[in-house]
């Protein structure tokens, strides 16, 4: 074959082989942005799933047991079941804004981000209910990995995620090399590790311990007081109490004491003279 011949074919070749490199870069970036924003949303469900289990854990120590007391006023009924759900549901909602907007932003209609945060309450209830470990369990499509997102949840994300459509791109040697960068993070952020650190280092993100996952307990605070937590499955030990009105944790009162009840694995203040406050 002449060099004429050659330089032919390469003058037909080469644009067909640049169209062909810029639809896969196009591409590329397409599936490593989709892939950072779901691992996004699986840490935004961890820590939505995390504090839901805490909000239960408060609402059935100081409000439920009182319903269910029949020496306090009102009765433990459908309707008060209701309700408490939608002030779990709330209060959630309230505590995590940040992992409830990008939870939100995830589903294909942003309103039934109530729907979603009750799944995850009710979740958590019977959680409560059990006292056992919570098993792993399978990932929200095939990018997500080995997250531990509650079951329902994944169910619901997986039919209400909104498809992406495709895109045209173009291609330049900058182009490529935010490609070989976007795929080192995207690599980086489907391991366990990566997730940890990115937990660890986010305000308002208890830092793991040693724990039995699923239980209760009472540590002291830096104040010198009691706080009875609930430790998710990584023993991060989030607070049962919730907030008080200007954004401070509650916690046991000075002087009172913290105690785990025996039968319902509860952790609870409890009064300087040993009742249950």
């Amino acid at each position: 074959m002449s060099r004429e011949s050659i330089a032919s074919a390469l003058l037909i070749l080469l644009p067909l082989a640049l169209t062909a490199l810029a639809a896969l870069a196009a591409w590329g970036t397409r599936a490593i942005t989709r892939l950072i924003k779901d691992r996004r949303v699986a840490l935004a469900l961890e820590v939505i799933a995390n504090g839901a289990a805490a909000i239960v854990a408060d609402l059935a120590q100081h409000v439920v047991a009182d319903l269910k007391d029949p020496s306090k006023p009102g009765d433990w009924t459908h309707v008060a079941a209701a309700t408490v759900r939608v002030r779990a549901v709330e209060r959630v909602k309230q505590l995590y804004p940040q992992a409830v907007a990008l939870a939100a932003e995830a589903l294909a209609n942003p309103e039934r981000i109530n729907d979603l945060l009750g799944t995850v309450v009710e979740r958590a209830v019977v959680d409560l209910k059990a006292k056992a470990p919570s098993k792993a369990v399978e990932a929200i499509g095939p990018v997500i990995g080995r997250e531990a997102v509650v079951p329902e949840v994944a169910a619901q994300l997986a039919d209400e995620v909104v498809p992406r459509d495709g895109q045209r791109g173009s291609i330049s040697l900058r182009a490529l090399l935010a490609v070989a960068l976007l795929s080192l993070v995207a690599l980086a952020a489907s391991c366990i590790p990566a997730r940890r650190f990115v937990l660890d280092h986010t305000d308002g993100v208890p830092a793991r311990v040693a724990c039995t996952p699923r239980t209760q307990a009472c540590v002291v605070t830096d104040a010198g007081v009691y706080l009875p937590v609930v430790y998710s499955d990584e023993c991060r030990p989030w607070p049962t109490l919730s907030l008080r009105a200007d954004g401070v944790q509650r916690t046991c009162a000075p002087g009172e004491g913290c105690a785990v009840d025996g039968d319902s694995g509860i952790a609870s203040c409890t009064a300087a003279d040993g009742g249950v406050r």
